[in-house]
């Protein structure tokens, strides 16, 4: 019989070696056993990684909550409705704006050219005077 000497805390323990078979046995179920704690290592390991991969998808949603509805062909038509609204609101408002700079810039009223063109066209018809100045004012306050 083999013999064999392990060292138990400070004394030193003599055991008989069993057969090959029965020692065979016993590598298999410290292996076993090895992987079976190896096993619950890595079960725990995945769900405390599941139970992370949880909380960051929970400070997700907590942080950035999903909208109420995610769109549709109602929500694309107002949104469109809208953005036509306020584009003729300020289409009219920068119109206004151009008028009121055209009405106070220095060259607002008639110049001499522009007067002499005027005489050219309507000479035919014997306009007034007053009738030119409303003419000129009125061509200066529409745009073409």
């Amino acid at each position: 019989r083999l013999v064999q000497f392990d060292l138990v805390g400070h004394h030193v323990v003599k055991r008989a070696l069993e057969p090959a078979s029965q020692l065979f046995r016993d590598c298999l179920s410290a292996a076993s056993s090895r992987e079976r704690s190896r096993r619950r290592i890595w079960k725990a390991n995945v769900q405390d990684t599941m139970a992370m991969t949880r909380a960051r998808m929970a400070w997700r949603v907590a942080r950035n909550p999903p909208s109420r509805w995610m769109g549709s062909i109602y929500d694309d038509r107002e949104k469109g409705e809208e953005r036509l609204y306020f584009a003729k609101e300020d289409e009219r408002l920068l119109r206004k704006l151009a008028a009121k700079i055209k009405a106070t810039s220095p060259d607002a009223g008639s110049t001499a050219a522009e007067t002499a063109e005027l005489e050219r066209i309507v000479a035919k018809y014997n306009m007034s005077v007053e009738d030119k100045k409303k003419l000129i004012e009125w061509r200066h306050s529409h745009d073409f």
